[in-house]
């Protein structure tokens, strides 16, 4: 005790001490110390417990790798399966097709499909132009020409259909 209060102490004698005074026990000849001691304690700084960093492993970058692997797996069996659709569905919609561009036969299906796609589009802009024109004056000027009525009226018919 006089080591310590003559400021001779280390930080592990003094941290022994305040864990002797902190006991039910002590001796009498020290019992004047105690709340002294113990206030003292009360001071003395916790020590935080640092964790150790955590290290990474390699059993933890295989499973990463084995994470990483499966959302690879699963794409590429996604895309493969989707193809394998878009194949199917063409050669049942246009299986044994087949088209003559510049002498050659093509019958490569997507190139058929782009071609058909394209078609129909420009018949049905063709389509829809021709709705929407009305007779020309040349039509209306032949069919002033036409001197049966139910003749005129049956071409008029033909040319709005």
């Amino acid at each position: 005790m006089n080591r310590f209060l003559e400021a001779e102490t280390t930080l592990e004698e003094e941290r022994r001490l305040y864990a002797y005074f902190s006991q039910a026990e002590v001796d009498p000849s020290l019992e004047p110390y105690r709340a002294m001691m113990q206030d003292y304690a009360a001071l003395m700084p916790v020590e935080q417990v640092q964790q150790p960093a955590r290290r990474v492993t390699l059993q933890t970058w295989i499973r990463y790798a084995s994470g990483i692997a499966a959302v690879v797996a699963l794409a590429f069996m996604g895309t493969w399966s989707y193809s394998a659709y878009q194949t199917r569905r063409l050669e049942d919609i246009y299986g044994g097709s087949y088209m003559i561009v510049n002498g050659e036969r093509v019958d490569n299906l997507r190139e058929i499909q782009a071609q058909i796609e394209s078609t129909l589009q420009s018949a049905q802009e063709i389509e829809r132009l021709a709705a929407a024109s009305q007779p020309t004056d040349v039509e209306e000027s032949v069919l002033s020409e036409i001197d049966d009525p139910a003749l005129r009226e049956e071409i008029n018919r033909l040319l709005n259909e």
